[in-house]
């Protein structure tokens, strides 16, 4: 299992960043995990549109969703000229393909040329999906908009939390898997409570809890100190910690 960060920056990302997002490799295939602005161009750094077997999104708000269009508008080309012909999967939260569809409407009516080669599906909170030779299952996070953590099984175990609160079921989520990616966007516990975010304080209690046996930090802004998340969650956590930026990649062997 391979992970690259493509994005872990949010809501604005500077110079040479990106949105949330992250590449997955396992089991000889590749999913996109959350789409935000910004990451449609780095993941091509890595692999082509062509070989993406599907995108994963933990939530509707923007800076997760932003490049599904121009993902969409590329996946297009791939079809139109015959380079692709499986239609591809896109996992939304439950409620939001028909949000999705709206949205592609009112900003051009493309809907219908995007439906002739996207297969959008509403996954369920606690739902179980086999993803070719993955196992992917959802948890709400407490989050605003649906938002799920996606625990996904292959050659090794990976959760990734999207965005989140401690009054989710990301612990349920993470048990016993070996990375925990895990945002840590709050930067303290008022205002974790405020915009329904982790500090990384929260994070580490998480990975704690769960006794995952890596913990990967994201979701930061711009020009942030990340190495200071990284000590702040080390006063809860013993496992190994670090604090994610773009091209980044964790090789679980």
């Amino acid at each position: 299992m391979r992970l690259t960060i493509l994005g872990a920056t949010s809501p604005v990302p500077g110079p040479g960043e990106a949105n949330p997002g992250y590449l997955l490799e396992t089991n000889g295939e590749r999913w996109l995990l959350d789409c935000g602005s910004g990451v449609i161009s780095r993941l091509q750094r890595y692999v082509p549109l062509s070989q993406l077997n599907g995108c994963l999104i933990t939530h509707f708000h923007p800076d997760h969703i932003a490049d599904l269009w121009t993902l969409s508008f590329g996946l297009g080309r791939l079809f139109l000229a015959g380079q692709r012909e499986e239609r591809f999967p896109i996992y939304v939260p439950p409620g939001y393909a028909t949000v999705f569809w709206e949205l592609t409407d009112r900003v051009g009516g493309f809907s219908s040329l995007f439906r002739s080669f996207l297969d959008l599906t509403e996954y369920r909170p606690h739902s179980t999906w086999l993803l070719g030779r993955t196992v992917a299952e959802f948890y709400p996070t407490g989050h605003p908009l649906a938002a799920h953590a996606i625990r996904l099984e292959g050659d090794r175990s990976l959760c990734y939390s999207g965005d989140a609160t401690l009054h989710g079921e990301l612990v349920a989520a993470a048990a016993h898997v070996d990375l925990l990616l895990c945002e840590a966007g709050a930067p303290d516990a008022a205002q974790a409570e405020e915009t329904h975010h982790l500090t990384a304080t929260m994070a580490a209690q998480v990975a704690a809890e769960a006794g995952v046996g890596e913990l990967a930090l994201t979701h930061f802004l711009s020009g942030e100190d990340r190495q200071a998340k990284v000590h702040e969650a080390a006063r809860l956590f013993s496992g190994r910690c670090r604090a994610v930026r773009e091209d980044d990649v964790i090789a679980l062997a």
